[in-house]
């Protein structure tokens, strides 16, 4: 008999979905119970598998030991371009003299093992830790003229016990 000869439309659908799944359970391999231990595996949204494919892709070039200038993997010129400026202000002076920290600008893509390495090696100091966060740019502006300032990095760099950095030195009071 053909199918959906006499009969309506949606049983002959129905008819050709049923003779599908028939021969794919006929076709597949018989598999065990599952174990009632284990816990069912959840199916992966897409932002998990995308970020599983970036983290296979590309491993991050950074550890958090010791590293020197060839062990990370950073360019002496990048070293040079990481530090834009020091940020100087009652806070920034408040964090140097309570902590021992030094606020540094830096580039907006700058990860902190690089900022390490980047004082260490421009300052010949020992740094401990490295704090960042970025700052969001104003929305400045008159009543004919609408703008805002770019958003940028901030980093404290907190220096090992007994070591400075002094940015004051050279000038005349």
């Amino acid at each position: 008999m053909i199918l959906g000869l006499g009969k309506g439309k949606k049983k002959a659908d129905e008819e050709k979905a049923k003779a599908a799944a028939a021969e794919k359970k006929a076709e597949a391999p018989a598999k065990a119970a599952p174990d009632k231990t284990a816990k069912a595996a959840k199916p992966k949204t897409e932002k998990a598998e995308k970020a599983d494919k970036a983290e296979k892709a590309a491993p991050r070039q950074f550890s958090t030991g010791k590293m020197d200038v060839k062990g990370a993997g950073i360019s002496s010129e990048r070293i040079h371009r990481l530090l834009l400026a020091p940020v100087i202000s009652e806070k920034s002076t408040r964090a140097t003299e309570a902590n021992n920290q030094v606020v540094f600008k830096v580039l907006k893509d700058a990860a902190k093992p690089e900022i390490k390495v980047a004082v260490e090696k421009l300052f010949n100091v020992k740094v401990l830790d490295v704090q960042t966060l970025n700052v969001k740019g104003k929305n400045k502006g008159g009543q004919a003229t609408r703008g805002r300032r770019s958003d940028w990095k901030k980093a404290y760099v907190t220096l090992a016990e007994g070591q400075q950095i002094d940015f004051g030195a050279g000038t005349k009071v």
